[in-house]
């Protein structure tokens, strides 16, 4: 009888495991033929002096692996961006980001860092792949860092 609840104790795990282990893979997130992931240099391309956003909210990417900008929420951030290959070979956009706030009279700020696997489009528009957390498809980008005034006001009046 202990045999038989330790076997089912072992199948409820083992098929919770597998549920789970499925949910991260791409293919689970991915419903959609997005192409081939794009490698190192073509995410560095496209990155490379590029912004990605409107005139309220988006970031501009430099060419020297820092990028800045203005989130949904009006308030600034600044981080690193790198294109390069994870431990099992896939290519990937790598981003640490440093986010900005008022809180209680006085700056503070959290770091978020994230990974995406970057689908280029024939059109320029892009599919950034969270892998497990959601796809973003986001328009061509331009070459002018739209929210830069905004961005540079937002820094001085924030004292970073």
């Amino acid at each position: 009888m202990k045999n038989s609840i330790f076997h089912r104790s072992a199948l409820v795990v083992l098929a919770l495991s597998v549920l789970i282990m499925s949910a991260c893979s791409p293919s689970y997130v991915n419903r959609q033929d997005f192409g081939r992931p794009a490698t190192i240099a073509e995410i560095t391309e496209y990155h490379s002096g590029s912004y990605f956003g409107d005139d309220t909210s988006g970031a501009y990417y430099s060419s020297d692996g820092t990028y800045r900008g203005v989130g949904n929420d009006g308030d600034p951030f600044i981080g690193t961006w790198e294109a390069k290959k994870n431990g099992l070979g896939s290519t990937f956009l790598f981003k640490d980001t440093t986010y900005y706030w008022v809180k209680d009279g006085k700056t503070v700020s959290g770091k978020l860092s994230a990974a995406f696997v970057v689908y280029l489009q024939p059109d320029g528009s892009h599919v950034l792949d969270r892998m497990g957390g959601g796809n973003y498809v986001g328009p061509a980008p331009s070459k002018s860092f739209r929210t830069e005034s905004k961005f540079n006001a937002l820094v001085k009046e924030l004292g970073i």
